[in-house]
């Protein structure tokens, strides 16, 4: 049966290129012409800038093209505040986002973070050297986030692999149990007293009982995948009660 490693084991290559490509989305010309004077001044061969105005062109460079990450300004002409957040990141979730704005917001930074955004960073602030680091954390940790989703996912996998295994296991002995009693119960090998009788009905309801318990943690696989299929029937609440007691 596969296995994973632990979480504190688990390595990550480093996830920086030589050469970093990056969307620039900045209405404000000299704004975009101080950021990449400020990139190409810490290191001229090392990031290719491309430069978008409006939301929408941005929008039409992220379909189309590839980029290590998009420097975002949040008021655009076409776009403000989260809602341009919300669209980068329905079009690109896995590329790295840094907010480039000229509001020193608290909660408007803390809102961003939890949209996916990995860096917030405002404009009177930022000098070249804080730039780069901001752009260089932000790739990391969508790296990071991206291979800890991989492992969850193949955890995931893996945990289902093994329950599908022993419910199966389980399965085999269980049906052998629930049939050799009915077959008790019904008569077919002589008869029985009627506290064999009592004994060979509570065998038949705890084997099935199992088999049931078998049944919901392969359904609380399934949701946790998101393959559950729901189909909701009527039932007897009664029932329910007398066989909880």
């Amino acid at each position: 049966m596969p296995t994973t490693a632990p979480a504190e084991n688990l390595q990550f290559a480093p996830a920086i290129r030589s050469r970093i490509r990056l969307l620039l989305v900045e209405d404000n010309l000299g704004d975009a012409d101080l950021v990449q004077m400020l990139l190409r001044e810490m290191d001229s061969n090392r990031f290719e800038i491309k430069h978008a105005v409006r939301l929408c062109d941005a929008l039409h460079e992220l379909e189309n093209s590839s980029f290590d990450a998009v420097l975002l300004d949040l008021s655009l002409p076409d776009s403000y505040g989260m809602e341009t957040v919300t669209r980068v990141r329905a079009i690109a979730p896995h590329l790295p986002t840094i907010v480039l704005t000229g509001s020193d917001d608290t909660s408007l930074a803390l809102r961003s973070l939890r949209e996916g955004v990995q860096e917030y960073v405002v404009k009177g602030q930022v000098t070249g050297r804080s730039l780069r680091r901001a752009i260089d954390y932000a790739i990391e940790r969508q790296a990071l986030s991206s291979a800890l989703e991989r492992t969850r996912a193949e955890q995931l996998l893996y945990k289902d692999q093994f329950l599908s295994q022993v419910s199966h296991e389980f399965r085999t002995p269980l049906t052998c149990v629930e049939q050799f009693s009915e077959i008790l119960l019904g008569g077919l090998v002589g008869s029985v007293s009627g506290e064999q009788q009592e004994y060979l009905e509570i065998i038949l309801r705890n084997a099935r009982q199992l088999h049931h318990m078998i049944d919901d943690v392969l359904e609380v696989t399934r949701a946790e995948a998101g393959k559950l299929d729901v189909q909701p029937t009527c039932m007897d609440i009664c029932d329910l009660i007398d066989e909880v007691l």
